[in-house]
C-alpha cells in the first residue's frame, strides 16, 4: 500500500486555491506582517491578530449598508472580542456571527 504525503501545506494550498477560485484575494503572508511597516497594505500590527479588523469593518459596512452605524461598530466589536473558554468554542461563535 502506497503512503502519501499529506502535510499542511498541502491543505493549505488546496484552500488557498479553493478561495482564490471563489473570487477572494490570495496574498503573501509577509506583505501584510507587523515587520513590513515600508510595503504598503500592512495590515496587523502583530502576528497574533487573526482577523484583519480594517477589512472586516469595511465589509460589515458594506454588507449592510441600511444598518446605523453605532449598531455595526457593535457588531464589529462582538467579532472581535469573544468571550469563550475554549478555541473552539470561540471558532464556533464567530461562526454563528458570521452566518
Amino acid at each position: 500500500m502506497a503512503t502519501v504525503d499529506f502535510t499542511e501545506s498541502v491543505i493549505e494550498q488546496a484552500c488557498l486555491a479553493w478561495l482564490e477560485g471563489l473570487g477572494y484575494k490570495i496574498l503573501f503572508g509577509p506583505s501584510i506582517s507587523p515587520e513590513a511597516p515600508d510595503i504598503p497594505g500592512t495590515e496587523r500590527d502583530a502576528y497574533q491578530d487573526v482577523v484583519l479588523a480594517s477589512r472586516l469593518q469595511e465589509v460589515l459596512f458594506r454588507l449592510n449598508p441600511t444598518l446605523p452605524p453605532i449598531v455595526l461598530e457593535e457588531a464589529f466589536r462582538q467579532l472581535i472580542h469573544i468571550n469563550q473558554p475554549s478555541l473552539l468554542l470561540g471558532n464556533h461563535a464567530f461562526h454563528q456571527y458570521l452566518i
